[in-house]
């Protein structure tokens, strides 16, 4: 089995199945020697988790036309 077609049918569709079901971010980096592939590395982290975005109230007018 080609490192690309690896790649595509297990460890991409691994990584979306954990991502779903343990709610974690998964980065994965192709490691080559030339154009090669030699390995793969995959980073397993929680997500970041933000500050609520603040949603401001905009005035806005329709102005005279608009009834």
């Amino acid at each position: 089995m080609s490192a690309g077609i690896f790649k595509r049918d297990i460890i991409t569709r691994a990584a979306e199945e954990l991502e779903t079901k343990l709610h974690v971010e998964i980065e994965l980096l192709t490691r080559k020697n030339g154009r090669k592939v030699t390995g793969y590395d995959m980073t397993i982290r929680e997500p970041q988790h933000f500050s609520p975005i603040v949603q401001e109230d905009i005035p806005f007018d329709f102005g005279e036309e608009y009834q």
